[in-house]
């Protein structure tokens, strides 16, 4: 039986429309992607557009999915959301030292990112993004930046549900009200945005950095969590449940322009950039190969351009081109999802 036989047999039995309504969704969730999750500014102003975001119970997301999870989780206008990612500074994200500022890669000067490269086993320093993220949520939660997800619950946002890798387990974990309702969301979210060797690996115990299981990118193990909701409880309409797909649940997902890397010849000159751009692909064709693979996951996503913007490209600006390329692309995205349902 065709792919599309199938939908409509879906369709036909639980009479299920093709065109969504506005309130056919609970659950978004975030596709991993660093720096091109810019993309997910436009694509959320689109999805409000299409009344869409009001509806959303749930978000879940890893990494730079993780951090615009958090922020739709805190039930403001789109035109608020949108203010507080732009309040981040991109250029400082990857810090050399706290209070420092950032150099090119593997230069002789760069001697605290050595120590901290074999001490503490990423180049760059997480602790700017951490402060950033820290104090968005202190500004929503009466000033308690050490917010945890029973913290976030009885606040009334919506439910959070964030992924990161434990490398000691062999693993990946996702932090949530019913997981780890007393860990601070700040240290989920730092968690998964952990780049391996790009920013330090971190141990955490649950409580504070420093001691405990090392965790790093949750886009390791599940860079795109879409299954998270793919349970029975997570359904309000029984409808729209059917072999084990939750059709209430829709994913943002980030993928390759593969028009832009046709053309696009990369040698790396060191062994950082060997292995960055070893990682690069490896995550690439990993995740592109199971969203072709998986056809019923593919339906409830909208796919969005990274326009061959790369994922640690921290020094795009808000306004600038490449900004408003990727902006643009979230919101073509969207538009073009629901143009063909």
């Amino acid at each position: 039986m065709r792919f599309q036989d199938f939908l409509k047999n879906i369709q036909a039995k639980f009479q299920i429309s093709p065109s969504k309504s506005a309130y056919d969704y609970r659950n978004l969730v975030f596709k991993g992607g660093g720096v091109r999750g810019i993309a997910y500014m436009g694509a959320l102003e689109k999805l409000d557009e299409f009344g869409i975001i009001e509806g959303i119970e749930r978000v879940a997301g890893t990494s730079s999915g993780a951090i615009a999870a958090t922020i739709v989780s805190f039930r403001l206008s789109v035109a608020e959301t949108l203010d507080i990612f732009n309040t981040l500074d991109l250029s400082r994200v990857p810090q050399k030292s706290v209070g420092g500022k950032r150099e090119k890669i593997l230069t002789i000067a760069n001697t605290g990112s050595y120590k901290r490269l074999f001490e503490n086993y990423g180049w760059y320093s997480s602790e700017y993004f951490y402060q950033w993220i820290s104090q968005v949520i202190g500004r929503y939660c009466g000033d308690n930046m050490r917010a945890t997800f029973n913290d976030f619950a009885e606040a009334g946002f919506r439910d959070l549900y964030i992924v990161a890798s434990n490398i000691s387990r062999h693993r990946p974990e996702v932090f949530s009200l019913k997981t780890t309702p007393d860990v601070a969301v700040a240290d989920a979210v730092r968690l998964s945005m952990s780049i391996p060797l790009y920013f330090e690996a971190l141990r955490f115990d649950g409580t504070h950095f420093g001691d405990g299981d090392f965790y790093v990118d949750g886009g390791l193990y599940d860079n795109y969590p879409l299954e998270l909701f793919d349970d029975k409880s997570y359904v309000r309409n029984p409808a729209k449940y059917y072999e084990g797909v939750n059709w209430e649940t829709l994913g943002l997902f980030l993928e390759p322009d593969e028009y832009k890397y046709t053309d696009v010849v990369e040698f790396p000159k060191n062994l950082w950039e060997f292995v960055a751009l070893t990682g690069k692909n490896y995550y690439d064709a990993h995740q592109m190969a199971g969203l072709r693979e998986n056809l019923l996951e593919k339906r409830r996503t909208i796919t969005i351009s990274d326009c061959g913007v790369s994922a640690v490209d921290f020094d795009i600006k808000p306004g600038s081109d490449i900004y408003n390329k990727l902006y643009e692309s979230g919101r073509q995205a969207v538009e073009s999802y629901f143009k063909s349902q």
